[in-house]
């Protein structure tokens, strides 16, 4: 996983509104629908889920399924971590 937590200094009064982000790195998209279910999760994006579990996903309450309005987006909302760099490399 990679947690992102919040700039202490950051310039922003009362901002950013969380504490921290924890991406969690899933196997596989089957895994990411067991992980939503299971409430381990609280958001999939970009068809993480396999599209065959759509259905059964968005009757687990909590949960709403969107499948408009994201098609143009995917490029700008990943996450990338090189881990080839020194810094990003250590698992402390």
């Amino acid at each position: 996983y990679y947690r992102l937590e919040k700039n202490g200094d950051y310039w922003g009064k009362d901002q950013p509104y969380l504490d921290e982000i924890i991406y969690q790195v899933l196997p596989d998209r089957t895994s990411a629908a067991s992980a939503l279910e299971a409430e381990e999760v609280q958001f999939a994006a970009f068809s993480a889920v396999p599209l065959a579990d759509l259905d059964r996903i968005s009757k687990v309450p909590g949960l709403k399924v969107i499948t408009k309005g994201y098609e143009a987006l995917t490029y700008q909302l990943v996450v990338e971590i090189n881990h080839r760099r020194k810094e990003l490399a250590d698992l402390k």
